[in-house]
């Protein structure tokens, strides 16, 4: 339906276009029609391809039932979900299908064609990119702001708590990462972890060391 109303659209635009190539008092408006043809062509060429890649997107309500949408995922195929361990069994890995809820020991992972993002509060955002695996060690969706501590395992994942809505904090081996009310994008890839921030203020520690230590 948004593809034919597009169609649609267009074809106004070029019946437009053409009345007013053929007014007399519009003489002096002119276009080439082989220019014009082209232009729109690429118009609609364009908004049926942004139409098409949203078709296959899909949004998860993933906070408890019964309450607002706090947390979304947002995410094609290629998604994975752990479930918590428990005792000392192996994290149960499933395709992200469905609405399941985020909780603490909630695990993630990305194949290398596909990303997942994680809308908190409708403004704060957790991005995982391809081939990404992290483990939500705390989830705290009832406290102000809500709190997310995740562990980054391998990959890299885009951070945003620009709003405030949310308290996001990385670990990736012996480092952990707070952007306060910032951006940032962390990787990690074996023992090696970059984290990369512009004008924001992101809070980086060493686990173990005293606060003080933190950069």
């Amino acid at each position: 339906m948004a593809i034919f109303f597009v169609f649609y659209t267009i074809c106004r635009c070029c019946y437009t276009f053409s009345s007013m190539a053929s007014s007399p008092s519009l003489s002096s408006f002119t276009l080439p029609p082989l220019r014009v043809s082209a232009m729109l062509i690429v118009a609609f060429l364009g908004i049926v391809f942004f139409v098409v890649s949203l078709w296959g997107e899909h949004r998860f309500k993933a906070g408890p039932d019964g309450e607002e949408a706090l947390v979304e995922y947002v995410l094609n195929q290629g998604v994975e979900i752990g479930s918590p361990a428990s005792g000392e069994g192996a994290v149960v890995w499933q395709p992200l299908e469905t609405a399941i809820p985020l909780v603490s020991g909630t695990g993630f992972r990305t194949d290398d064609d596909n990303e997942l993002g994680i809308l908190i509060g409708n403004s704060d955002l957790i991005r995982l990119f391809p081939g990404t695996e992290v483990i939500f060690e705390e989830v705290n969706l009832s406290s102000i702001p809500m709190v997310f501590r995740v562990h980054l395992k391998s990959g890299s994942l885009w951070v945003s708590s620009l709003q405030g809505v949310a308290t996001i904090e990385v670990t990736t081996g012996r480092l952990r990462t707070i952007p306060e009310e910032a951006s940032a994008m962390i990787t990690h890839v074996q023992s090696d972890t970059r984290i990369f921030a512009a004008h924001h203020p992101v809070r980086v520690a060493f686990l173990g060391d005293d606060e003080s230590r933190s950069v």
